[in-house]
């Protein structure tokens, strides 16, 4: 499926940052299917070697579109290439992945 030319959701943001070999993303406001292909470029232009932690901790709306991203996050960092680290997810968010059996892709780091 193309990338969507839609402008993204007013107030959603995407950082990125690099802490020696891990990438940090920030990830606040709503995501959909636009911002979630924003958030996959992001991940795909990090070596395979690098760990990746998701500050989902402002995230306003968590549903298909964030599953679909940590997804594929889980599956481009591996444990054998990195760790992916949910930083201050929302008991929402953990339900959510936990009700969708996905709890266990993920290392959660609170605080």
């Amino acid at each position: 499926m193309p990338p969507s030319t839609r402008e993204p959701e007013p107030g959603f943001q995407l950082s990125t940052s690099w802490r020696g070999p891990t990438l940090v993303l920030g990830l606040a406001g709503a995501v959909d299917a636009h911002e979630r292909d924003q958030i996959i470029q992001a991940m795909d232009g990090a070596p395979s070697a690098a760990d990746i932690w998701l500050d989902v901790s402002c995230l306003t709306l968590a549903g298909s579109a964030v599953l679909s991203a940590l997804i594929h996050a889980a599956r481009r960092f591996e444990p054998e290439r990195g760790r992916v680290v949910l930083v201050n997810p929302s008991d929402r968010l953990l339900a959510l992945l936990e009700v969708c059996g996905l709890d266990h892709l993920f290392t959660v780091r609170l605080g």
